[in-house]
């Protein structure tokens, strides 16, 4: 294949909810995960709360919302249980 000399030869592809949408799979998730610190929400009201956020943001929001900080780990054990799910 030929590559014009004046494109860069880079094409990137963003296949999250064309091939296999993970978003809700991801709430459902983080509603579970945010039960064990306490907070009951829905995976209606967590996709609603924390959609477009970084996880930074996601952390800032919920020790805001429970007064103490997240537990060491607990971001990294979320994101484990969603990739072998």
């Amino acid at each position: 294949m030929a590559v014009n000399p004046g494109c860069a030869g880079l094409v990137i592809f963003d296949c999250d909810g064309v091939l296999v949408d993970t978003e809700p799979l991801s709430n459902a998730m983080l509603a579970q995960a945010l039960g064990t610190l306490g907070l009951s929400f829905s995976i209606s009201e967590a996709r609603r709360v924390f959609v477009g956020l970084s996880w930074p943001d996601i952390i800032i929001r919920i020790e805001g919302l429970t007064d103490r900080p997240v537990p060491e780990g607990w971001v990294e054990d979320l994101v484990a249980r969603e990739g072998e799910a």
